[in-house]
C-alpha cells in the first residue's frame, strides 16, 4: 500500500540567479537515485567505448587476450565514484535540473547549466541539499520544520 504524500511539502529555497528568481526544491532520495542511475548509465557508455577500443588494440598487438583486458575495464562504479560526480560541472547541472524541475517542468539541463556559475554554486548546493551555512544564508520558502509558513 502506498502512503499518501500529497500533504508533504519539501523544503524550498528561493535564489536569484542571473537576475531570475528561482525556487529550488530540496533533493529527495528519489532525485538522488535518479542521479545515481544516470551516473551508472554514463559509466556503462564509457565502458562500452573503452571495450571497443581495447578489443581493437588487442587485435592489433596480437598476443594479448582481449577478455582479460575487458575484465579489468568492466567493473561497476563505486558509490564514492558516483558521489564524486556531484562536484563535476555535468553533475551540478543534473542536480540543479532535478531540483528545479519540480517547480519548472519545462526546464532542461542545458538551461540549468547556464544558470549555475562558480559564483553561485555554493548557494545552489545549499538550496538543493538544505544545509545551513553562515557564509551563504538562503531564504527558505514554504513550511518550516515546525510546519509554519514563512
Amino acid at each position: 500500500m502506498s502512503m499518501d504524500l500529497s500533504s508533504f511539502v519539501p523544503r524550498k529555497t528561493e535564489l536569484v540567479l542571473g537576475g531570475m528568481k528561482l525556487e529550488f526544491t530540496e533533493l529527495d532520495l528519489a532525485d538522488i537515485a535518479e542521479f545515481h542511475a544516470e551516473a551508472r548509465k554514463k559509466h556503462e557508455r564509457a565502458i562500452n567505448e573503452r571495450r571497443k577500443r581495447l578489443v581493437q588494440q588487442a587485435k592489433e598487438i596480437g598476443d594479448i587476450d582481449p577478455m582479460e583486458l575487458l575484465r579489468e575495464v568492466e567493473k561497476p562504479p563505486s558509490e564514492e565514484e558516483i558521489e564524486e560526480q556531484y562536484a563535476t560541472i555535468e553533475g551540478m547541472a543534473m542536480l540543479g535540473y532535478l531540483s528545479l524541475r519540480h517547480k519548472y517542468p519545462d526546464i532542461n539541463r542545458e538551461d540549468v547549466s547556464k544558470l549555475i556559475t562558480p559564483t553561485n554554486c555554493e548557494q545552489v548546493t545549499i538550496a538543493m541539499f538544505s544545509t545551513e551555512s553562515a557564509k551563504n544564508p538562503v531564504r527558505p520558502v514554504g513550511k518550516t520544520s515546525t510546519g509554519r509558513r514563512q
